[in-house]
């Protein structure tokens, strides 16, 4: 039973609880008032009893005074005629029926009127006690007193079946409340079961639909300011949360992806930059050395010199951007810096360019930046490679901002931003921009490893890189690096 109840649903709960709750309250209520009643009634015939017994023995001192049975017959007789009075009887001390009289209340028991002066006698007592086990009697009694002294005594028998009836009438007025309000308790308890179990329908449809959908930006209604309505509220930041997780998430999957893929250039370039560097090397060397010999400006061998040496200087430094990615290039110093004095390096070479391309440069240097550790020129390649980036979107000119400064957002670090009013990234390509190899250029106007690059030196100096963009109006990448480095010593060796 109790396992049936519990997978009842809760509005079925709600029912049965309300069943029982109004069936024990009525039930309670009635044994109460009926008990209250039978009390009162008890107490009032009692009440009058004891009142016409005291009357009847006053009337009766002088004939029993007198032996006068016949007018105490007349008496015992008159008190009878009362609908409620069941027996009369007057006795004398030592207990000896002077006279009685039993009304014709119960047709099952006839007893005759007793004439003491013609020697007749009956047994009372047992007449009486098996009276009161068909017909309830309450048993009155007033002592009859002549000259002071105790002459007898009058008994009367008071029928309860007045009592009795007010007492049906009662239970029958309860059983007809109970069922008027039952069906208007029912019908209350349907309307506020809906009235509470509402909101926590409704939250159980939206959590069904968020399981099966797996939509996680659905909203409960938050319109209440009762406790439903908190809990409603609890529920939508219980979903902000999922989804901030799920957002963070999907972004280091993202960013595990991209480590991954990164790894995967990493062993590639290990495997290829040392073979191809060590050739690369003689080409370059030759191809140098052949330009110093020629003294003729004319010569027809120059151009193609300059350009085999243009194209291996490009492939080195193509080179060298895998031996990053690979971790297997030379030991790299890390170093206490001035990020001001690095980057004014930087901006020195990214001047030529912006010079040549119509683009002018804004320095936004911070003062009194603290010193950060960094190996230079990775430093240096992270703002130029950004810059270069900025400057290739900036086909039709435009301004390029270069801004140091403490980081708002990130406590003991510092920012270098770029900024450009190119023509932005679009909103597809944006997740992939620091994939190995991804580019938007023309072919041959870029590896698709400059960004990868800044994302992986940022890492390295356990920084990190962020970036907004919106097409038409320029994007701004961020780099934060930490003013401090756990056992950063005068230089530090990665």
């Amino acid at each position: 039973m109790k396992r049936i109840f519990i997978n009842l649903p809760v509005a079925n709960k709600l029912l049965v609880l309300v069943s029982i709750i109004l069936g024990v309250s009525f039930f309670v209520t009635a044994c109460i008032i009926v008990s209250t009643e039978t009390r009162h009634y008890r107490r009032m015939l009692a009440g009058q009893g004891q009142e016409m017994c005291a009357q009847l023995a006053h009337l009766c001192e002088v004939p029993l005074f007198k032996k006068d049975y016949a007018r105490l017959d007349d008496l015992v007789q008159n008190a009878n005629k009362n609908p409620s009075v069941f027996y009369t009887y007057v006795e004398t001390p030592s207990g000896e029926k002077v006279t009685s009289f039993f009304a014709s209340l119960n047709s099952a028991i006839a007893v005759p009127v007793i004439d003491p002066a013609a020697g007749d006698s009956i047994d009372m007592r047992r007449i009486i006690e098996k009276t009161k086990k068909t017909e309830p009697l309450i048993e009155a009694s007033a002592p009859i007193t002549i000259g002071g002294k105790t002459a007898g005594r009058v008994v009367m028998g008071v029928s309860t079946r007045s009592m009795r009836a007010h007492l049906r009438k009662d239970v029958l007025l309860l059983a007809l409340t109970c069922m008027l309000v039952l069906p208007i308790g029912f019908i209350l308890a349907l309307k506020l079961g809906k009235m509470f179990l509402t909101p926590i329908f409704q939250l159980q449809r939206l959590m069904a639909l968020i399981s099966s959908r797996e939509d996680y930006t659905l909203r409960a209604e938050t319109g209440r300011e009762d406790e439903f309505g908190e809990l409603a509220r609890g529920f939508n930041k219980l979903l902000e949360s999922i989804q901030d997780s799920q957002a963070k998430l999907k972004e280091s999957q993202e960013r595990l992806v991209c480590a991954e893929k990164m790894s995967a250039v990493g062993q590639l370039a290990a495997g290829v930059a040392h073979e191809i560097n060590n050739p690369l090397g003689i080409i370059l060397g030759f191809a140098q050395s052949g330009v110093k010999q020629i003294k003729n400006e004319n010569d027809p061998l120059k151009l193609p010199l300059k350009t085999i040496e243009r194209e291996a200087v490009r492939c080195r430094d193509l080179v060298q951007n895998l031996l990053i990615f690979s971790r297997t290039s030379k030991t790299e110093v890390m170093e206490k810096l001035d990020l001001n004095a690095a980057a004014e390096g930087a901006l020195y070479l990214i001047a030529v360019q912006t010079k040549t391309r119509g683009v002018k440069l804004v320095k936004e240097l911070g003062a009194g930046l603290p010193h950060i550790h960094a190996n230079k020129t990775q430093l240096q390649q992270i703002i130029i490679n950004l810059a270069n980036n900025a400057i290739d979107a900036m086909s039709e000119g435009g301004t390029l901002t270069i801004r140091t400064s403490l980081s708002g957002s990130r406590p003991t670090h510092v920012e270098i931003q770029v900024r450009d009013t190119g023509s932005g990234i679009p909103k597809e390509v944006q997740k992939k921009i620091f994939e190995p190899f991804f580019t938007t250029k023309e072919p041959g106007k870029g590896t698709g490893l400059g960004l990868s690059l800044v994302y992986e030196l940022a890492h390295k100096h356990d920084g990190a890189i962020e970036f907004k963009s919106e097409e038409g109006k320029g994007t701004e990448f961020t780099v934060f690096l930490p003013t401090q480095s756990a056992g950063a010593g005068n230089a530090l060796h990665l």
